[in-house]
């Protein structure tokens, strides 16, 4: 039977050293490979002044917003079809007695079209009662979600109306609810429906002309 002496501390402390000189050799850094970038030693200083950001994207419109008034006949549509047969629609017929009645006055009624500048949309107001300076906005109904609705297109189609001191007020069928009524005022949008004989609300008041 052989026997051998065990390794000592020296020894495993050489082998180690002779294995890192192995591995030391295999990998040879590049000079200042490990050396902090922004030292004197390896480049210049550190620039930490203004950094560039990028620009904004600011929208060009391809064409600016186009208003032109049109006779309001060139474009009424009066009726539809149900079941075949000619349909008039409330809508209309109140705007055209509206018009009627508005032209027994002497003024000059229009309407408008509003070709949206960037964007291939065009619209079309209701009545403008131009000698009086008044855009009006006909429903045929007279429910929260359709003044609302009226409410909103009368500030689309006014902010693009070149008119002098225009006023807005919604056409109806008949009187609405006292809320709708102080909804109505609180937006500065006059009222004129009709009562069944005649038109009533802010009719008279509206048809006196503003200094422009």
């Amino acid at each position: 039977m052989q026997y051998c002496d065990l390794p000592t501390e020296a020894d495993a402390t050489e082998r180690c050293r002779l294995m890192y000189d192995r591995i030391a050799k295999l990998h040879v850094p590049r000079r200042g490979a490990y050396e902090p970038i922004l030292l004197d030693e390896v480049g210049p200083k550190a620039n930490y002044g203004v950094i560039t950001l990028p620009q904004p994207l600011v929208h060009k419109p391809r064409g600016a917003t186009r208003t032109r008034a049109v006779a309001p006949e060139a474009i009424r549509v009066l009726s539809t079809r149900r079941a075949g047969k000619p349909v008039m629609r409330r809508e209309a017929a109140l705007s055209l007695a509206f018009e009627r009645r508005l032209r027994l006055e002497g003024h000059e009624v229009m309407r408008y079209r509003i070709d949206i500048g960037g964007a291939d949309e065009t619209l079309w107001s209701d009545l403008v009662d131009v000698t009086a300076g008044v855009l009006y906005e006909a429903k045929a109904k007279v429910d929260r979600a359709t003044i609302r609705m009226a409410i909103g297109q009368l500030a689309d189609y006014g902010r693009n109306i070149d008119l002098p001191g225009l006023r807005r007020a919604v056409l109806l069928p008949k009187r609405p609810s006292l809320d709708l009524r102080d909804l109505l005022a609180s937006c500065a949008v006059g009222l004129v429906y009709w009562d069944g004989e005649e038109f009533s609300g802010d009719f008279k008041s509206l048809l006196s002309c503003v200094d422009r």
